[in-house]
């Protein structure tokens, strides 16, 4: 049955390879031979009536009214009856094929829909098995390149990957059991609904199992149902160690796995029907019907390499070999829908821009998949087949955007002033001159033993389509001055983009990146000596808008990242998704998805943190760090918190959820834990940059403010071995360390190992460190999360607070024990109804307890009561 998934499949179904006939009759004939056609009492007629008019209509949208008024409290069950709603027009649109036609088109087609919007809301909340971040090549580190030389042959390259697949789909199920009507029946946003759909799929596998054992069945299927068992068990497992979220997660990937399998089959089974003809439509209404589902289908293959996610149990990551077939049968759905449109008779449906569009995506992709194969030599008449698809993807987004401009000059074409993928030719735009510079940026990584070839590749493929006009220079002979009119030439358009669409974003990333690979792109060979923070010559940065030679290049990119990040927003940086209208075009349908809208998110806070991590701006990384911490979760977060609680919406904020992996987990925790975790790390690497000061306090408590975000234990961190020689290291561990040992106070730790590369040795520094921070910042882990303004106490009085004249309140404090005379300490004090804290220092004599006096704010004038961020001198 899984022969219309394959590549083979939708070959057939779009006419290029032998027909599947016989596997589609046997699944229409028991169909037709079920139709209830002949049914002639009042009760059947009625039926088949109600469910005919049931069927009929859009697909059920989700309610968010109940969401926007209880907050992210109402979100399961929102969700849960959205997947309810969807599985009563699923089943009302089946009985109308049973009872009127099983033959009709449309009823296919919305079964299809209803069972891919519900994965898509799955998908939209389950948790990934890598983090949010997909690229690192942002910015240019100091220090070598980082691609290998590619040295394998095209067939050697497909049977490495080919390989690799294998490996990975062997211990991997797609699609679970045989009644996948499980999946469409029960919610998997309802927690209680997910605990009954366990006990249905394990009742459903037994009975399986049992007819098996009555029939002589081949090794093959046995040892599949060996298989399922198994995982049916380690699924189980997760519920009886309370896992619960990793329990839900490997559910979730059940649910999309057989519900994306089923609305393949549907649409499967449309196209069918379309290509024999036995719907009786005419010959237009037919070809529009099957360019329509040729397109959803490219988009929902094309949707499923996403992140290169892969569903199914266990949750994975997608290989480079099914990538590419994914992608190339998404490539064989749209040139079918092109195909098909082209011929069609009315010529306001023929628009096409959005297919060639969507075709250089996919060869984009495919090219993507060989950047390994090795270089053929100059003087041999063949080329790459990363050259031949890059070469095709670019061909298509060019005769895309002609045929853009045609329509926007006849005002046919959308364009929304407003965030999202509506910008109509801007976006083909975009696209074409940010593949130029992809390009670039492959090839540049190469070492320097094929970089020659690498860079006249890609300057045969860069230069064929230009924003502006194309230098003389690129007319003669091939060199590096070409490569610098590229660059040019790329941030004239991305500059482009912006200006037209003040919420354009894809563009600002694209600029930011070209400024900070600017000293590479001038000097390939000798450019990664300073990276990103090396500065380019009056002569040639003049050519590049944005580029100031006085400073680094770093600089000039930080200038434009940070315009995506000019103000707190909810969503944390200016991304926003809309769509242009009923009928949104593939790429649209593409960028709706939640997924999608977080994997943008996380792609430009990543390069705004790596920014302020580069040019060490710790003060920007901190107010930052301030927008993060007050942004509400994002929902895998949600649903992972919510499931520990088995469904209950989570007692407690987001700011205390630890930010390191579970052992053995091979999930990441979602948006808003990835950007917690990464503008952490990136401040504890500033406090090991060689600038800090590090023995003083300040730097101290930092550190350990670092360290106190990771909301987890010195225990559980020996038990995850990150004191362990050559583990990977945490920055904000490795911090805490530096800090403490640069001090002149850590003589009296005590060592349990003479080894230094130990693990014990560096776990009791650790435990030294934090036991010096407890001292000298008793209040730290209490405040550190609370809010600055407290609530309203009237009369309050307790025995270290003294009332003396003058307005003055007086305060006495214990000061911790082992403090030297001078050291500085800090304390958290009570003024009216505002807290505040306190820096002091410890006098000479070495005294238990210091007494000290503020002024206390005018009850009567509330303009005049202390604020909240008002800094108090040193007492």
């Amino acid at each position: 049955e899984a022969n219309l998934l394959s590549y083979e499949g939708i070959q057939s179904l779009a006419g290029k390879r032998p027909s599947m006939d016989n596997e589609f009759n046997k699944y229409i004939q028991p169909i037709k031979d079920a139709t209830y056609e002949s049914a002639s009492d009042e009760l059947s007629l009625l039926r088949k009536g109600i469910c005919h008019d049931l069927a009929q209509g859009p697909l059920p949208s989700m309610n968010s009214k109940s969401e926007e008024k209880g907050g992210q409290s109402e979100e399961r069950t929102s969700a849960a009856n959205h997947e309810v709603e969807l599985a009563k027009k699923f089943w009302a649109i089946i009985e109308d094929l049973s009872y009127y036609n099983p033959l009709s088109v449309q009823g296919w087609i919305g079964c299809a829909e209803c069972l891919r919007v519900k994965a898509d809301l799955v998908v939209d909340r389950i948790s990934s098995t890598q983090d949010f971040r997909r690229q690192s090549d942002f910015c240019v580190q100091k220090g070598s390149r980082s691609k290998a030389h590619p040295d394998l042959s095209l067939a050697r390259l497909r049977e490495r990957q080919e390989q690799e697949d294998k490996l990975k789909v062997g211990s991997c199920v797609e699609v679970f059991g045989n009644d996948l009507a499980l999946f469409v029946d029960y919610q998997w946003a309802s927690f209680d609904s997910l605990r009954k759909f366990a006990v249905a799929l394990k009742s459903s596998f037994r009975k399986v199992v049992g007819k098996a054992m009555k029939e002589n069945i081949g090794t093959d299927q046995e040892s599949q149902l060996v298989f399922e068992a198994q995982v049916l068990k380690e699924i189980e497992g997760m519920y009886k160690q309370k896992d619960l979220a990793a329990w839900q997660d490997a559910l979730g990937g059940l649910f999309v796995g057989a519900l994306r399998y089923l609305a393949f089959r549907c649409y499967g089974m449309a196209t069918y029907l379309l290509e024999r003809n036995e719907t009786g439509l005419s010959e237009s209404h037919r070809r529009e019907l099957k360019a329509e589902v040729f397109e959803a289908m490219g988009v929902m293959k094309y949707n499923s390499t996403q992140a290169k996610q892969a569903y199914g149990y266990p949750l994975h990551l997608m290989s480079t070999h099914r990538c590419r077939l994914e992608t190339e049968s998404a490539l064989t759905c749209f040139e079918t829908a092109l195909s098909v449109t082209k011929n069609v008779e009315d010529p306001q449906n023929q628009v096409t821009y959005d297919l060639f569009f969507m075709i250089g995506k996919c060869y984009e992709r495919i090219a993507k998949t060989h950047t390994e194969e090795s270089f053929i030599h100059e003087g041999d008449v063949q080329v790459r087949t990363y050259e031949k698809n890059m070469a095709t993807a670019l061909m298509n987004y060019s005769t895309a955007l002609k045929e853009a401009k045609v329509l926007e000059a006849e005002g046919a074409l959308p364009d929304i002033q407003a965030g999202g993928s509506s910008h109509g030719v801007t976006e083909v735009v975009y696209r074409l001159h940010a593949s130029r510079l992809k390009c670039l940026l492959i090839a540049i990584q190469y070492p320097e033993s094929c970089l020659d070839l690498a860079l006249a590749e890609t300057i045969r493929l860069a230069t064929k389509q230009w924003f502006g006009e194309k230098p003389d220079i690129c007319e003669k002979e091939i060199h590096l001055d070409c490569v610098w009119e590229i660059v040019a030439d790329v941030v004239n358009a991305m500059s482009h983009c912006r200006f037209d669409h003040a919420f354009f974003h894809r563009s600002v990333y694209r600029y930011a990146q070209a400024l900070m690979w600017a000293p590479v792109f001038c000097d390939p060979y000798k450019g990664f000596s300073e990276g990103s923070l090396g500065t380019i010559p009056a002569t040639k940065s003049h050519k590049v808008r944005g580029l100031n030679n006085s400073t680094p290049c770093a600089d000039s990119a930080e200038l434009i990242i940070a315009s995506l990040f000019d103000k707190k927003r909810p969503q944390l940086c200016s991304v926003w998704v809309t769509t242009s209208n009923t009928s949104p075009s593939p790429l649209e349908v593409l960028n709706e998805s939640t997924r999608k809208y977080d994997l943008l998110r996380s792609k430009y806070i990543h390069a705004y943190i790596e920014t302020l991590k580069l040019n060490e701006r710790q003060g920007a990384l901190e107010t930052f760090q301030q927008w993060v911490y007050t942004s509400k979760r994002d929902l895998p977060s949600f649903y992972q918190a919510s499931a520990n609680e088995e469904g209950r919406s989570p007692s407690l904020s987001h700011v205390k959820d630890p930010l390191l992996r579970k052992r053995r987990s091979n999930h990441s925790f979602g948006f808003l834990r990835y950007v917690k975790r990464h503008v952490n790390a990136a401040l504890a690497y500033g406090l090991l940059s060689e600038k800090t000061k590090r023995s003083s306090n300040e730097a101290l408590k930092r550190a350990y403010t670092c360290f106190l975000r990771l909301n987890v234990g010195i225990e559980d961190l020996e038990a995850r071995k990150v004191f362990k020689f050559n583990r990977n290291k945490l920055p904000e561990v490795e911090a805490l360390m530096a800090v403490f040992l640069s001090r002149n106070d850590t003589e009296k730790i005590e060592f349990s190992s003479s080894d230094w590369s130990s693990e014990t040795k560096k776990s009791d520094v650790v435990r030294a460190a934090l036991a010096k921070c407890k001292h000298l910042f008793p209040s730290l882990p209490q405040t550190l999360y609370a809010k600055k303004k407290a609530s309203k106490k009237k009369n309050e009085s307790t025995d270290n607070i003294k009332r003396v004249a003058d307005g003055m309140v007086q305060f006495v404090v214990d000061v911790p024990a082992d403090l030297q005379v001078g050291e500085k300490f800090e304390t958290t004090v009570r003024i009216g109804d505002q807290m505040k804290t306190i820096r002091l220092t410890v006098p000479e004599g070495n005294p238990s307890k210091l007494k000290f006096s503020l002024k206390a704010p005018d009850e009567d004038n509330p303009a005049k009561r202390m604020k909240p961020s008002e800094n108090l001198p040193e007492a």
